[in-house]
């Protein structure tokens, strides 16, 4: 179970460390925030959230705190809204010293060890963790949240770039990452939002915008495209 893993990492490394979810994803400079406040706090759990939530997924929790009294959680619902003084929660946290010894210690039942919100609210039954907020959370459970994920990274200029060679006559509408080995015809127009993988394909004259076009994908020539993930096989989106 996941309980297992953490009490492992507890052990041998015997050190603060943070807990990040794979389809979990908020602005890249809170881990900085997230580090400064466990080294103001090195003894708490300390659950990163947003009052901002990006992501279509009815599966969302938040966590209610005291704002005057150093943010501490107070509990942990599984709602799709939140409200005054709570944050959904992004599954990233820093887990301190006192999480530490819990997972050494505690024997966490099975079901709840499966997950990191179980873990956590096994936690919470007799210790107190801490919100630090960011501006937003994504959680990325469906091919829509994707294409969030994407229009943000492209925005904050991480992964924007084009590293294949373009016909002149190509209109490109920032931002844009074109990855290299990538074909692009005559007066196509591409953007804004637009990835471009490896191996992938565009026809002379087609418009896309809003679209991942994954490796081997291909958009046909005068073909208009928005709001799309485009794989070999075909249109995922």
């Amino acid at each position: 179970t996941l309980g297992d893993v953490l009490t492992k990492i507890a052990d041998k490394i015997d050190a603060p460390f943070l807990v990040t979810g794979y389809n979990s994803f908020t602005h890249p400079q809170f881990y900085t925030s997230l580090i400064n406040e466990h080294n103001q706090s090195p003894e708490w759990l300390i659950l990163g959230g947003a009052a901002h939530t990006l992501s279509r997924s009815e599966r969302r929790y938040s966590a209610q705190y005291i704002a005057q009294n150093d943010n501490v959680i107070q509990r942990i619902d599984e709602q799709s809204q939140a409200s005054e003084n709570s944050v959904y929660l992004a599954n990233v946290a820093a887990c301190g010293k006192q999480f530490l010894q819990h997972l050494r210690e505690t024997r966490i039942d099975p079901h709840e060890a499966e997950s990191w919100m179980g873990i956590v609210k096994a936690y919470l039954r007799d210790h107190q963790a801490k919100v630090a907020e960011t501006s937003w959370t994504l959680q990325t459970d469906s091919d829509e949240d994707l294409l969030t994920l994407h229009r943000h990274l492209l925005d904050e200029g991480q992964d924007a770039h084009i590293l294949s060679e373009l016909p002149a006559s190509v209109r490109v509408i920032p931002p844009v990452r074109v990855d290299p080995q990538v074909s692009v015809g005559q007066n196509a127009q591409i953007g804004p939002y637009v990835y471009l993988e490896r191996g992938s394909s565009i026809g002379a004259n087609a418009r896309v915008s809003n679209t991942i076009l994954l490796q081997n994908g291909k958009v046909a020539a005068n073909e208009q495209v928005e709001n799309a993930i485009i794989a070999s096989i075909g249109r995922i989106v």
